[in-house]
């Protein structure tokens, strides 16, 4: 059973070290600014789009120094975000949470960071 969990603490952090790498390679695209001061940008790298839907890469820098990096997915016709995965880094560059979350499908509010970046893609 040990064996088990060291082996997948390790697959954790081959996990985390593979995505910070890809995030480190990304192409961002400044967004905005929000009202609370919280910057956004979007990675232009990661983004697979139809018509109908797209998923990419949005990180969300705030004014006290920690950084989010978000995989969301985002509906066309309903107008609606959800979030696939975050990492989250605090002002030293260390990983405070990171993992799956696969919330469910949320209206996008009006003039919200999320309908900036629909506006973006459609």
């Amino acid at each position: 059973m040990r064996g088990l969990r060291v082996f997948l603490v390790g697959l954790l952090l081959v996990g985390i070290f593979a995505v910070n790498s890809v995030l480190q390679a990304a192409d961002w695209y400044y967004v905005g600014k929000s009202a609370n001061e919280d910057t956004f940008f979007i990675d232009n790298e990661s983004l697979e789009k139809t018509s109908l839907q797209a998923k990419l890469w949005v990180r969300k820098g705030s004014p006290d120094g920690t950084t989010i990096y978000y995989l969301m997915g985002m509906d066309r016709d309903s107008r609606t975000v959800k979030v696939i995965s975050r990492i989250m880094y605090g002002p030293n560059g260390e990983v405070l949470e990171a993992g799956a979350i696969n919330s469910e499908w949320l209206a996008i509010v009006p003039d919200s960071p999320m309908e900036w970046i629909y506006s973006l893609l459609w």
